[in-house]
């Protein structure tokens, strides 16, 4: 509703419970979205079209099936939202999720397992994440935010199991990394 300027498009309400149920499509035109960016259109038609869709959160049933359902989307968009709440997602929560998906959209895809998804095209478009409703010092959700993506040195560690903590999500950090164009 906020990127096109038209209040009560998408179900919001306050807190951290989802309100979408199934998935909620808007398609407008650029030239609508660039009134309010002013994005550059690179594409060679002006008439492009914007397709906003709001799928239901995570978190309801089982990870991969909470997936399920948003991952066309994903897999044929140039650019992915992830939103949320202030409090209401963490770095691991965020590196699971993600990985989870990356997981799935790569078995879809490709047909390989897990081990074998190593490859050099990206699954998906641009990745930006929005934090709803931030309260407090903006410059520590900033921070707090980029250290979701940031690799943390995990041979510093001293406990062995916070070391393999770092390090699992230190690689589901560089599979993302990979899976998104940018």
């Amino acid at each position: 509703s906020y990127l096109l300027g038209e209040e009560g498009l998408f179900k919001s309400k306050s807190g951290i419970k989802s309100t979408t149920k199934g998935a909620t499509a808007v398609v407008t035109d650029m030239e609508r979205f660039n009134d309010r960016f002013e994005l550059i259109n690179l594409a060679d038609d002006d008439k492009l079209g914007l397709v906003l869709v709001d799928v239901e959160g995570n978190g309801d049933g089982v990870q991969e099936s909470d997936f399920c359902f948003p991952l066309p989307f994903m897999l044929t968009s140039r650019a992915i939202l992830y939103v949320t709440k202030q409090g209401g997602t963490d770095k691991n929560a965020f590196l699971n999720e993600m990985s989870a998906c990356f997981s799935l959209a790569t078995r879809v895809v490709s047909g390989l397992d897990d081990e074998a998804s190593e490859s050099d095209v990206p699954l998906f478009g641009t990745l930006l994440v929005v934090v709803n409703n931030v309260t407090g010092d903006l410059e520590e959700a900033r921070k707090e935010l980029q250290s979701w993506m940031t690799e943390e040195p995990a041979l510093r560690l001293r406990d062995e199991e916070e070391k393999r903590a770092a390090m699992k999500r230190n690689k589901m950090r560089l599979a993302l990394s990979r899976a998104f164009e940018s």
